[in-house]
């Protein structure tokens, strides 16, 4: 396990006792004993089932900011496979339709996304804001901008999907942590996650090295796309009901937790272990702060400064990087 990935599980360990001191107490009825309302475990699976989306969304998006990209169409790639799952179900389909087809969706979305940016040469950020844009637009056009309502009813495979639980703990948790394995494996133990690496840090050095920076950068935003995919689908499946305004703001919660799980925003630095403990912060943080008694513009307050504290800590670490590369040469 690597230094940073130690480092951010260290602050959610730290975060996870100061709440469950000074969050009240409430008493078990039968056995007299008093705990903490924060550190229970039903309360601790909701937060992991609550994370699950931006967790999973998380894994494509931290590949992209590894090179040194950005993803800004996250949130609305989420709406629109969230519409298109809800649109087959409500027409007769099986959830295997429904999600395949989904899932196509968002793995076009993100190769549209990379496919604009490796060979029209558009910033990423210009392409995927364009993409946000899309995306939602489509969705919206889907629905007529109503809302396709009981869309779970008549297939329990798709509420098992989004609310069904395995040895108690939720099935989109499951699909969190195999996807989160997944990434990890790719970018630590095979070739294409070095290169993915190397492209963030220099990519003409990776280009010079014989890289296909253009193919590789299709990859990861086609990834990304494929991420948001799963995420929405299982959105659509937990909360029955798809609308083109799910998913809203998502892209920032998804790129604040992989900043605050140390991958660095200049690109050739970050892990999927550290982006699924950041969305693990914020988690913690946001049901900590309610269940404190916290108001929700307070909250908000507090988690966009947990967001700036996290950049201006990366770019420290940058610098410092930096004089000690000059210092040995």
């Amino acid at each position: 396990m690597k230094i940073q990935e130690l480092g951010v599980i260290g602050v959610l360990i730290l975060e996870v006792f100061i709440f469950w001191l000074i969050c009240p107490e409430v008493t078990n009825r039968q056995t007299g004993v008093a705990y903490s309302s924060f550190l229970t475990t039903e309360n601790l699976l909701s937060i992991a089932h609550n994370i699950s989306t931006v967790g999973i969304a998380a894994v494509g998006g931290t590949l992209v900011i590894i090179t040194a990209g950005i993803d800004l169409s996250v949130g609305s790639v989420i709406a629109l496979t969230v519409v298109v799952t809800g649109y087959f179900l409500t027409g007769g389909y099986s959830i295997f339709v429904a999600g395949l087809a989904a899932f196509l969706a968002g793995s076009l979305a993100g190769l549209a996304n990379g496919s604009m940016i490796a060979f029209l040469r558009l910033p990423p950020f210009i392409a995927t804001l364009g993409m946000l844009s899309i995306a939602r637009g489509i969705a919206f056009w889907i629905t007529g901008g109503l809302t396709l309502s009981r869309i779970l009813d008549g297939s329990p495979t798709a509420n098992f999907l989004g609310n069904g639980r395995i040895i108690g703990i939720p099935f989109p948790v499951f699909v969190m942590l195999a996807s989160a394995l997944g990434g990890a494996l790719l970018l630590n133990r095979t070739a294409l996650g070095r290169w993915i690496v190397g492209l963030g840090g220099n990519e003409e050095a990776a280009r010079l090295s014989g890289v296909g920076i253009q193919w590789l950068k299709v990859f990861v935003y086609t990834l990304s796309g494929s991420t948001a995919a799963v995420a929405g689908i299982l959105y659509a499946c937990r909360f029955g009901y798809a609308s083109s305004t799910a998913g809203r703001s998502y892209e920032l919660e998804v790129i604040a937790a992989i900043v605050i799980g140390g991958t660095s925003l200049s690109g050739g630095r970050g892990t999927i272990i550290g982006s699924l403990v950041g969305a693990a912060i914020m988690g913690c943080l946001r049901t900590g702060l309610v269940t404190y008694g916290v108001m929700d513009q307070f909250i908000e307050l507090a988690i966009g400064s947990v967001i700036i504290v996290a950049v201006l800590m990366d770019i420290a670490q940058e610098r410092f990087a930096l004089h000690s590369r000059r210092a040995q040469n």
